[in-house]
């Protein structure tokens, strides 16, 4: 994870301070998920901090920074093989549609923007989530400010009758070794064994808590469970996250967190924790796997 904050404050590092929810929601409705959008955003501030030329040599510092976000999440769609349906580029005779609302940006999740072209999910994102207007969003994707009002319209609409036929989600299928990765990592976190979870990392494991730092090697990564170990109230259960699977945190209740851990022969080599990324959390498809009636190699829905 990008580390900007181990020298004196910059103009750049004031830009990504005050648009890093946003950029971070950008990327991951892009990309369709909450746990990949961290991904994309740390490279796109990676690219924007390598080619930074200085706040006022940019027109508008927040629209390159979008423009980079944008090709970020694009990037990343590619290199996972993911197909982008095509754009509509007939501008004509285009109804006026009205801005999603909150119930249905709620009620859709993220899934159903991954069936828009990237430049309707771009303006969808931009103006209907984030807010921003029709000239801010024309030179954020090098549009004509007609071609993003015509682009957001067929967007909505596209959208709103995708909705209402979106099929279920692909089960979930764990391995045997993935099922018992995760019941004893549970276990132990359950049994406040902090000492056993720590026998558990891989001499290389990388710790990122989201959204704050990045850890190295045991030595930098066994200070994290005494951070959960003075927590009281909270217990693990199996989970998926936007169709992984990972761990759920509960607290009073009701899903506070969620974490991903790596393995390698039995060992952890990554924990991915977003307990400081509430708008991950918000937009995250996460539910608890019900480990004990799983056959094994079968599938969860989630």
């Amino acid at each position: 994870m990008l580390q900007i904050h181990s020298r004196p404050q910059t103009d750049f590092d004031r830009l990504v301070r005050d648009l890093r929810p946003r950029l971070y929601t950008f990327c991951a409705r892009m990309v369709g998920s909450a746990v990949e959008g961290e991904d994309v955003l740390q490279d796109t501030l990676l690219k924007a901090l390598q080619a930074w030329p200085g706040a006022e040599r940019l027109d508008s510092p927040e629209a390159w920074m979008f423009r980079i976000a944008r090709n970020a999440a694009l990037d990343a769609l590619r290199r996972g093989g993911r197909t982008e349906p095509l754009d509509d580029h007939e501008h004509l005779a285009v109804e006026t549609t009205d801005a999603l609302n909150q119930r249905e940006l709620a009620e859709f999740g993220l899934r159903p923007f991954m069936k828009l072209s990237p430049a309707q999910r771009a303006c969808l994102i931009l103006m209907d989530v984030l807010g921003y207007t029709l000239a801010e969003i024309a030179p954020m994707l090098d549009m004509s400010v007609p071609a993003v009002k015509a682009t957001l319209h067929r967007g909505r609409a596209k959208l709103r009758a995708l909705a209402a036929t979106l099929e279920d989600p692909a089960p979930l299928v764990l391995s045997a070794e993935e099922r018992a990765h995760l019941a004893r990592y549970v276990a132990l976190f359950n049994a406040r064994d902090f000492d056993a979870v720590r026998a558990l990392l891989a001499d290389d494991v990388r710790l990122d808590l989201m959204g704050e730092f990045t850890r190295h090697g045991r030595a930098g990564v066994e200070p994290y469970f005494g951070n959960y170990s003075r927590l009281l109230g909270w217990h693990l259960v199996p989970g998926g996250i936007d169709g992984q699977p990972g761990l759920l945190s509960y607290r009073d209740g009701a899903i506070a967190n969620f974490i991903l851990i790596s393995w390698r022969d039995g060992r952890i080599t990554r924990i991915r924790d977003f307990f400081h990324c509430p708008v991950a959390r918000g937009m995250a498809d996460a539910r608890p796997l019900e480990m004990a009636s799983l056959p094994e190699g079968g599938a969860i829905l989630v």
